[in-house]
């Protein structure tokens, strides 16, 4: 009993600086983003991605920090969000709670912006652009 209580107890501490860890490499990460104030987003075979999904179904970035921030990431509905016309995708940036930012989206060469946008409104686009058209033919894939 009392080697499983010391193996337990060292899983938890192996656990507990692990997530410690993790924690300082996103202050880190932020810090040393803090002058970042562009981010792209490329999705590889696009064409591929989009069948796996259904109106109203999106995919999200993994979750990035910038201008000294974190919390972000973009929402992309590959065969657009509940409220677009077929054919459209929509594009939405995520932004942390009590937080301000001016933002302009691009996908491929559809643009939208500059607009101040926070949590709840002005995060995204609802018929961003017919997502065929912006697909890079070389590659396969949208930035």
């Amino acid at each position: 009993v009392a080697r499983i209580e010391a193996t337990l107890g060292e899983l938890f501490m192996r656990n507990a600086c692990e997530e410690y860890l993790q924690k300082l490499e996103r202050r880190i990460q932020v810090i040393e983003n803090k002058a970042v104030d562009t981010v792209q987003w490329r999705i590889e075979d696009i064409e591929q991605v989009r069948s796996r999904y259904s109106k109203g179904d999106f995919m999200a970035s993994p979750p990035f920090s910038a201008c000294g921030l974190d919390g972000f990431s973009f929402h992309l509905y590959p065969r657009g969000d509940d409220f677009c016309e077929e054919g459209y995708c929509s594009l939405y940036l995520h932004v942390p709670a009590d937080t301000r930012v001016s933002r302009i989206l691009f996908l491929g060469r559809a643009k939208h912006g500059p607009v101040e946008a926070d949590a709840i409104k002005n995060s995204g686009v609802s018929e961003m652009c017919v997502l065929s058209n912006e697909i890079d033919k070389a590659t396969g894939s949208v930035v």
